[in-house]
């Protein structure tokens, strides 16, 4: 059993860790020691009593959002077993989606990025290859899929390129890392890769702050959060690093997405991997340069990526897997009509699937989600068994917060 403690009427598991020998609980229990209320704060992102049923584990206690399932790859016994890390994108009045490929598992030889096309939202083009993989299927070197901007009238596909070697102590991933973009004029025919920065791996693509501003998520070598602004509209240049305060934590939180409330400063989330079972929380100052510390919210998470947003009306929403007891067997949809309570919430995906291709680095379930609205309806790629690429969409109107509701 983990240690457990309770804060403003929330209990938390903590997993005890080793270091130098002794096992000490997790420094969560300082951070919420010293929260927002110590600083005479409000939480930046609550949740309503009970949204999760944490005791429902076939639905959480939420209903089924209405929805259309669109499979757009489909692992085979000839073909790739290993899809994941999907992205969307609108370009020239066509969808886009990519995502990484790789022959058995995760993150191995010859891992490489497609991409598919769509006009209408529900039949897409077979998967072409974006990014081949560099060096062959026993080389070092792979890649890991890493979203779309649009520029003017050129559509940026970028990637992260690494070399799977084991990292020294201390490091995540192999310092040999950068980030790399290809341009397209008509998302079909690519330039050459360009590096666009360092030791980044990449989490989102560019999204724009309310100001205008760029923000690209990710981490450097060592797993260091890394979050990335530009002034510059074209996706290429100009990226320079905000500051982020480093929790006192045996793993730092990761894979960071974000939104913006009704009113005040963006809000990032971070998984937590620490097995605090919640999501972590921070806001973005006034000068668009630096973040508070991250810190522990009553959000619920499977340990694994989340993605905020905005609805054109200007609801955030968390599309995420938000039940440490039955991991990613269940992807919902939560919403807010201001950014920091959210009240509402909806099951996406929650049938019991398996992977057809067992591996450790493959789980059961939708992960790993990424968002975009278009012509009405909100689109979500994800992952299923680290295996097959599914996209959902809703309607909209099916999300719109009603008054009195």
């Amino acid at each position: 059993m983990y240690p457990h403690i309770t804060a403003r009427s929330r209990t938390i598991p903590l997993e005890p860790v080793l270091r130098g020998g002794v096992w000490v609980a997790l420094a969560v229990i300082v951070m919420m020691a010293t929260d927002f209320a110590a600083a005479g704060e409000a939480p930046l992102v609550r949740l309503a009593p009970d949204l999760f049923d944490q005791n429902d584990p076939a639905s959480l206690g939420l209903a089924v959002l209405p929805a259309e399932h669109v499979l757009l790859y489909k692992a085979g016994a000839r073909t790739m077993k290993y899809s994941h890390h999907p992205h969307l994108g609108v370009f020239k009045n066509a969808l886009y989606a990519m995502w990484s490929s790789g022959p058995k598992d995760e993150d191995s030889p010859g891992q490489h990025v497609v991409y598919a096309r769509s006009q209408d939202g529900r039949s897409w083009s077979t998967p072409e290859i974006l990014a081949p993989d560099p060096d062959g299927p026993q080389g070092p070197l792979r890649r890991t899929a890493g979203g779309w901007w649009v520029a003017g009238d050129q559509l940026i596909a970028y990637d992260t390129l690494f070399a799977g070697v084991k990292p020294r102590p201390g490091f995540k991933w192999s310092e040999a890392m950068r980030l790399e973009a290809r341009v397209s004029s008509d998302g079909r025919h690519w330039s050459a890769p360009r590096k666009v920065i360092d030791n980044f791996m990449i989490n989102e693509a560019p999204r724009p702050f309310p100001s205008g501003r760029l923000l690209m998520t990710g981490e450097d070598a060592s797993g260091t959060p890394r979050l990335l602004i530009s002034d510059c509209g074209d996706g290429l240049r100009g990226w320079r690093d905000t500051a982020l305060p480093r929790p006192a934590l045996a793993r730092l939180p990761n894979e960071p997405t974000w939104f913006t409330p009704s009113a005040g400063r963006p809000r990032m989330l971070f998984r937590d991997d620490n097995r605090s079972g919640c999501l972590y929380a921070s806001r973005l100052n006034d000068a668009e340069t630096s973040w508070s510390m991250p810190l522990p919210t009553d959000f619920p998470d499977a340990q694994s990526k989340a993605r905020a947003g905005n609805l054109p009306g200007g609801e955030a929403y968390v599309i995420s897997n938000p039940s440490p007891n039955v991991g990613r067997a269940i992807l919902t949809i939560a919403l807010s009509a201001d950014g920091v309570l959210f009240d509402r919430a909806f099951v996406l995906r929650g049938e019991p699937v398996h992977p057809a291709f067992s591996d450790p680095s493959k789980s059961d379930g939708y992960q790993y989600p990424n968002s975009l609205v278009w012509r009405g309806w909100l689109y979500v790629i994800y992952s299923v068994n680290k295996e097959d690429v599914m996209v959902s969409r809703v309607r909209l109107g099916r999300l719109a917060h009603k008054s009195g509701s």
